[in-house]
């Protein structure tokens, strides 16, 4: 679960410094280089022929794009991405592209357009649980706690794992709904013993209750599972300040 850390909303400032470091660290290391395929052919079937054509020419589109992104050239990348879609709305890929050019508009700075192209994926393939955690976050950053929250129980709903679970406990948390917050780390917690994810989540509810003793066992059980885990250090610091 290291990679949900990124998105633990700290428990003396939430929200604030979110959108930059989500933007700078978060989205740029999500743009990566998909194994690209054409599928089978039926060489009898002018229709299929020009099927996997015009998915080709997607998924080149797509390559493109990454190409862009890569050398900073996020308006082009966003134009790549989005003929990739036109191309083949059904590719398997289609979902990705808009994903990418979300990301592609957030780096313009033109928060609108990303939250179209999060829309437009989740459209592409409603069953696909990373399009609804991606907006999500990207409302958390709005703080548009409850359009967030409706984001991510559709996600849990679809895909009840432990990092979808993190998320909606932390968007509960951060309204102030700390039982159900609490719920929701004690059931990644319960899934993920090993991982402090769960017990830190449960430190922040019993933080923001004023449960300090209560808050410094959970703290102290995350970093017995990871030494190295800063927010945690940071947390059990401001736990004992306030003892």
């Amino acid at each position: 679960l290291n990679r949900y850390y990124l998105w633990m909303i700290p428990f003396r400032n939430p929200g604030m410094g979110f959108a930059s470091s989500w933007q700078s660290e978060r989205l740029r290391g999500e743009i990566k280089m998909d194994v690209l395929t054409a599928g089978s052919v039926d060489i009898f079937s002018q229709t299929s022929n020009q099927g996997v054509e015009l998915e080709s020419l997607a998924n080149q589109a797509i390559k493109g794009g990454i190409d862009h992104y890569v050398n900073n050239n996020y308006e082009a990348a966003a134009k790549e991405f989005n003929r990739a879609i036109g191309l083949a709305p059904r590719s398997s890929y289609a979902v990705d592209a808009a994903q990418y050019m979300a990301q592609a508009h957030l780096q313009l700075g033109d928060t609108g357009k990303a939250v179209d192209a999060y829309k437009r994926a989740i459209q592409l393939n409603p069953y696909r649980d990373d399009s609804y955690i991606k907006l999500g976050n990207l409302y958390i950053a709005e703080e548009r706690y409850e359009e967030a929250t409706d984001l991510y129980q559709e996600a849990v709903r679809l895909n009840p794992d432990a990092g979808n679970n993190y998320f909606l406990g932390q968007v509960y948390l951060l309204q102030g709904r700390f039982r159900e917050a609490e719920t929701q780390f004690t059931t990644v917690d319960r899934m993920m013993p090993s991982d402090p994810a769960g017990k830190f989540g449960i430190g922040l509810v019993f933080s923001r209750e004023g449960r300090h003793e209560d808050a410094v066992q959970q703290f102290e059980q995350a970093l017995a599972l990871d030494d190295e885990f800063y927010d945690a250090h940071a947390e059990l610091g401001y736990v004992y300040a306030d003892m």
